[in-house]
Formats: structure tokens, C-alpha cells, sequence
């Protein structure tokens, strides 16, 4: 068990961190002389400036000085230097040690008879496995939980929630070690001369999907997308088209995002130019009908089904598409 003033002190350390919609936790850490937040990258993916709360009331805007999208962290930098700050456990977490989530659970509900519940919850659990970049806990964590530290019976960050599977009690949380190497990574770029704020990077969500797509024929196919920090969205498909002769498409478009709602509830917009290829062969294998096919229009992702609807100024006709995408069992909140 932890002993309550232990919990109270790290619950002090711990912070509302909003940028844009994403509601978020984070907990405040050392390095060295310095004082920082960290939290999870997808958190502050969208590249605006993260609004931070503390458990006293107090607000200020921060910046973003160091991220790792594939360990999904970032650090934070506020006007505040002395605030409370957890420390970063050296040892690596053992299965079946207990484990505690602190966070803001559905944050943006903490209203009304439920006001003061919701922010600066704790959740009990195990380390259920620990890996070389990732922790499992059954600690009961939900959206707002995201970015929060998990910690030991002395208080001590285990790690960052960074993701869950959709399933009960089964998430997981970035190490301590990859907290270490990101404050390390930042004090070497500080003792270069090279601090401040950070660029765009990519990172956020990449993958593959398939595509059915009705214009002036249908054809399936198959896409792959990247997207920088969630916003600029990155999307190549190509595809054939069964009729009397085989034909070939292509379609490369790029878009600007916006997400919408927060967990397994969450939507995305993607709106922007397309620019198309199609092409048909001759029974000899020759291609004919080749031609450049521009668009402009967008699609609205849920879950896994994403819906296009895309106008060919070129023409007049509008395409529909109805993409199914893979991965996403994983599921950051």
C-alpha cells in the first residue's frame, strides 16, 4: 500500500494539461537544476501551445521543448520552476508490484455533483508485465488519465500512460527509461546551445486501409497514410478496377486535419486536394486511357470506417469512397 501523504504529495505534482481539445494529464519531473512536465506526445500532437492547470488553481501556458512520438513523450517547459515534481524511478518495474494512476478520468465531466471527483483520481493496480519501452497495469485508467503518471508505493513515476487496448484494465504506460533518455536527449541539446521550443515532426498515426471508390468506375484497392503531429494528413492509394479490360488507379492527397472528441469516441476531418491517376489496359497489355485526374474534398474517420466524397473539377463527377482501416486494436486516449 502507499502511504496517503506519499499519494497526496504525488497527486500536487500532477497537472491538467489542455491543447485544443486533447484534456490530458501530466506530472511534473527534475533533471538535473531543471523542472519540467512530461506527458504523452499525442497529447500536445496538434502543435498548440499546452494550457497547464495544478492542483492549486494555478494556470500557465507552457511550451514544448523535447518530444519522442515512438515512445509517445514530451516535455513541457512553464513560467513556474518551483513546483511539486515526482522522481523518476531508476529500476525497472516489477510484475506484479502494485501500481497507482494519477489523472483527470473524463476530466471534462468534472461538473456539477460530479465536480471534484473526476480530476485528481487515483486508480489501483498491478504491474501486470513490463517490456523493454512499455509497461501493462490493470489499473482502471480512461481518457483524462492520458499523459498522467503511474507510480510506486513511494511515490516514484513508473511511467506515462500512453495507450489501451479496448478491452478492461489493460493499458500501458511508457517507461521511466524512456522518460530518462528525453530528459538526457534535451539536456544535450541545452548544453549545445540549442534550447527552445521544438519543430513539427512526424509522428501521431500511420497505416494501411482499404478503399472502395465509385466515380467513373469502381474499383478496390488499398491506401497507406502518415500524418505530422495530426494535423497534415498524407494519403496514397492505389487500385484496380474489374471490367471487360483491367484498369489501374492511383490517388495521392494531402489534407489538414481536425480531430474531434477525445477516446474511443474520437472522429477526425480530413479535408484538402487530391490528385488522381487512372489508366486501363488492352488485352496485349498495352495502357490506354492513361490521364491526371485532380480533386478537391475530404473524408470523416470513426473508429476503423472512414467516408470520402471528393469533386473532379475535371468533368464535374464526385467520387465516393468507403475505406476500412488497419491497425487500430491500439488505441491512445
Amino acid at each position: 500500500m502507499i502511504d496517503p501523504s506519499v499519494l497526496q504529495a504525488a497527486l500536487d505534482a500532477v497537472v491538467v494539461v489542455q491543447t485544443g481539445d486533447a484534456y490530458c494529464a501530466g506530472a511534473g519531473v527534475r533533471s538535473g537544476d531543471g523542472f519540467v512536465i512530461v506527458t504523452a506526445y499525442h497529447c500536445v500532437a496538434n502543435g498548440g501551445r499546452p494550457h497547464v492547470r495544478w492542483r492549486d488553481g494555478h494556470h500557465e501556458v507552457g511550451t514544448v521543448v523535447a518530444r519522442s512520438p515512438g515512445d509517445d513523450l514530451a516535455l513541457v517547459t512553464v513560467p513556474s520552476a518551483d513546483r511539486p515534481a515526482l522522481e523518476v524511478r531508476g529500476a525497472v518495474a516489477v510484475q506484479g508490484e502494485e501500481a497507482w494512476g494519477l489523472g483527470h478520468p473524463f476530466g471534462l465531466l468534472a461538473g456539477g455533483k460530479l465536480a471534484g471527483l473526476l480530476e485528481w483520481s487515483v486508480s489501483r493496480g498491478v504491474v501486470s508485465a513490463s517490456g523493454g519501452h512499455l509497461v501493462q497495469t490493470d489499473a482502471a485508467l480512461n481518457p483524462g488519465n492520458s499523459g498522467g503518471p503511474l507510480v510506486d508505493a513511494e511515490g516514484r513515476l513508473i511511467g506515462v500512460v500512453s495507450r489501451k487496448l479496448r478491452a478492461d484494465n489493460l493499458a500501458f504506460v511508457s517507461t521511466a527509461a524512456n522518460v530518462d533518455a528525453l530528459l538526457a536527449q534535451r539536456a544535450e541539446r541545452d548544453a549545445a546551445g540549442k534550447p527552445g521550443a521544438v519543430g513539427p515532426a512526424l509522428g501521431g498515426s500511420y497505416g494501411l486501409g482499404l478503399v472502395l471508390a465509385a466515380e467513373q468506375r469502381t474499383w478496390v484497392g488499398a491506401e497507406a497514410w502518415v500524418d505530422v503531429r495530426d494535423r497534415l494528413v498524407v494519403t496514397g492509394a492505389v487500385g484496380v478496377a474489374p471490367a471487360e479490360a483491367w484498369a489501374g488507379h492511383g490517388t495521392l492527397d494531402v489534407a489538414l486535419r481536425q480531430r474531434i472528441g477525445r477516446g474511443t469516441l474520437t472522429a477526425v476531418v480530413d479535408v484538402g486536394p487530391q490528385l488522381g491517376w487512372s489508366g486501363a489496359a488492352d488485352p496485349g497489355g498495352a495502357w490506354l486511357d492513361g490521364r491526371l485526374d485532380p480533386a478537391l474534398g475530404g473524408r470523416v474517420g470513426f473508429n476503423h470506417l472512414a467516408l470520402g466524397a471528393w469533386w473532379h473539377p475535371v468533368g464535374g463527377a464526385v467520387g465516393v469512397t468507403v475505406g476500412l482501416d488497419w491497425p487500430g486494436k491500439l488505441g491512445v486516449f
